[in-house]
């Protein structure tokens, strides 16, 4: 609990945000085409990845990631299927939430 405390201190201090207990993003780790279901592994970018979701505290140490998941699946899947997703919505962060950055449209 004091960690928890401590890091919603720092974000607050970073950029004014009450309650922020990690940062979460995707990113594409580019993989060798497995032999089986080779196209589920392509992402928007045309390449073979896992499309891994990470969350970060405000000093970037990872407190949690998911790599479960192929390329060609949306980050809002990653989310909704992740163990961490069923604690929040089980309630076990209280009123934490997590920072996160949405891409409206590509440039």
């Amino acid at each position: 609990m004091e960690e928890t405390t401590a890091t919603k201190r720092k974000f607050f201090r970073i950029a004014n945000f009450p309650h922020v207990i990690g940062i979460i993003d995707g990113t594409h780790v580019q993989i060798a085409a497995p032999s089986q279901d080779e196209e589920v592994y392509v992402n928007r970018k045309k390449f073979q990845s896992l499309n891994v979701q990470v969350v970060c505290d405000a000093d970037y140490v990872v407190l949690n990631f998911c790599t479960r998941f192929p390329g060609s699946t949306h980050d809002s899947y990653v989310w909704h299927n992740s163990n961490l997703y069923r604690q929040f919505q089980q309630g076990q962060f209280g009123n934490s939430v997590l920072l996160g950055f949405t891409l409206v449209k590509e440039i």
